[in-house]
């Protein structure tokens, strides 16, 4: 990985620019070249990336006929992965989609949630009923089985609540740049955010004694926006006690709130300054 964190642009400013594929709609794969040299002797290659393997269907996800939108993707082939539903944070929209392509890409039933700011929705983060969740949970899932689900930023409340309350239907949570407690709606703060039964869900500090599977939080030590470090610390003593479970924590030192692939600039930043970088720094704790 290290050839690919450290690409530096060919013209441009290492520290303010990055690389980014265009949009998978338009490009279903873009190539990588990397060349190696050392005085006359030199080597190249080309690799080839890929958002969506052959034999992986997808089929859209409607109000209408579905009870939800979003796109749901299923794997080739019969053997199959744990389902996962991946949802975003307060941009709203269907933000995953191809997060959700490579995840099944990779074997799992996947399904890409959108929850506000689509028609039919609510217009804004406020007043999400947590179970437009366990709806779309239990479409991927079917009725007896347990997802996965991945959340980004504010979407994490949303991952941690439903861990917390339905441990029967969620079996694992992976969180990027997370919080530990419920804020208010956005923009409107003076309503809540999230909805369960038809009632508010408190502001303050989510609960996980109740979570039932792992947990992976990815964040940022450099994260500006929150304190998504310390949110995942703080998780750690309301966790279950078990003995064969963890919770694993990769604090990546030098990032911000936004950590995506590839050539992410905080580490081309902090390798030119000479500190020293952990990838992943796992913490080990508590969880279910």
């Amino acid at each position: 990985m290290g050839l690919l964190w450290s690409m530096a642009p060919p013209r441009g400013d290492a520290d303010r620019d990055a690389f980014r594929s265009r949009d998978p709609q338009a490009e279903a794969a873009f190539e990588v070249r990397l060349t190696a040299s050392a005085g006359d002797a030199g080597i190249n290659t080309t690799l080839r990336r890929r958002w969506l393997l052959p034999g992986v269907t997808h089929r859209p996800l409607a109000l209408a006929s579905d009870g939800l939108i979003g796109d749901l993707y299923l794997p080739a082939g019969d053997r199959t992965n744990r389902p996962v539903l991946v949802f975003g944070g307060s941009e709203g929209g269907n933000a995953q989609k191809w997060t959700a392509a490579l995840l099944a890409s990779h074997g799992h039933p996947a399904l890409s949630l959108a929850y506000f700011g689509e028609p039919g929705l609510p217009p804004t983060l406020n007043d999400v009923p947590l179970e437009y969740f366990t709806r779309a949970a239990r479409l991927l899932g079917g009725r007896t089985g347990t997802v996965a689900v991945v959340g980004y930023s504010r979407g994490t409340e949303a991952a941690l609540l439903l861990a917390q309350r339905h441990p029967d239907l969620i079996g694992g949570v992976v969180v990027y740049a997370p919080t530990d407690l419920v804020y208010g709606g956005y923009p409107e703060k003076s309503r809540p955010a999230w909805t369960d039964a038809g009632r508010a869900v408190p502001l303050g500090r989510i609960a996980v004694d109740r979570v039932s599977g792992p947990v992976l939080a990815i964040t940022g030590g450099e994260d500006r926006l929150w304190d998504s470090t310390g949110a995942a610390g703080a998780w750690l003593p309301g966790f279950p006690a078990c003995s064969s479970c963890t919770i694993r924590r990769p604090v990546m030192a030098s990032a911000p709130f936004r950590i995506c692939p590839p050539a992410p600039i905080w580490l081309r930043r902090a390798a030119a300054r000479g500190r020293r970088i952990r990838l992943p720094a796992l913490t080990a704790g508590r969880a279910c």
